[in-house]
């Protein structure tokens, strides 16, 4: 649209939601994501992979839209806020240069595909987390790592979460976690991890 062609290069908002990044991202830069943003559109910053980048999130962001940073193989590191409590259908998609997140304490919700392809090495999946869509870590190639936080209260899977033959091999269950299920199952049969890989299980 002509007033998207005439938006200065950068970060780009409408009011207090994040519309787009214009241009190429610099190499090897951080972005800081002003305070009192409330949302992010989807493909914000898809296919932006120019040198690499890193960027905060403000503390007034609660949601993380569908497909935000999909297919984009340049970030390589993002700071979540706290109160965050939902991340959307492939919000992190293909992004195969993201090794390593830390996931707020008060996230709840962890949508279809959500990290599907990136490049996480280990992942704490927080107590807060209520629900996991499928897909969600699949085809992850270099997760070895997987850990459910102490005092986990009820989590519901709903299935194929991190792929079959998934690359994990180990999986810590934390103190106190009562429950992890299929919303089909109650006997929660659909925890697949792919056991050809899997070597060690820790029960806190």
């Amino acid at each position: 649209t002509a007033w998207e062609a005439n938006l200065p290069e950068g970060l780009a908002y409408i009011g207090n939601i994040l519309y787009i990044y214009k241009g190429t991202i610099p190499g090897n830069s951080h972005l800081v994501v002003r305070e009192g943003t409330i949302g992010i559109c989807g493909n914000a910053f898809n296919d932006y992979s120019d040198g690499g980048f890193t960027i905060s999130l403000p503390s007034s962001l609660t949601t993380l839209a569908d497909d935000v940073f999909s297919g984009n193989g340049g970030l390589k590191g993002i700071s979540l806020p706290e109160g965050l409590v939902s991340i959307g259908f492939g919000t992190f998609h293909g992004c195969m240069n993201l090794k390593e997140i830390q996931l707020p304490g008060n996230l709840k919700e962890i949508g279809g595909s959500a990290f599907s392809g990136s490049g996480l090495t280990a992942i704490t999946i927080p107590s807060s987390v209520t629900s996991l869509s499928s897909s969600a870590f699949s085809n992850c190639a270099d997760l070895r790592s997987l850990s459910f936080a102490d005092g986990t209260d009820m989590l519901y899977m709903k299935g194929n979460e991190f792929g079959y033959g998934s690359p994990v091999q180990s999986i810590y269950l934390g103190r106190n976690v009562k429950a992890i299920m299929n919303e089909q199952d109650s006997e929660g049969r659909t925890l697949y991890i792919g056991d050809r890989n899997l070597k060690e299980l820790t029960i806190g």
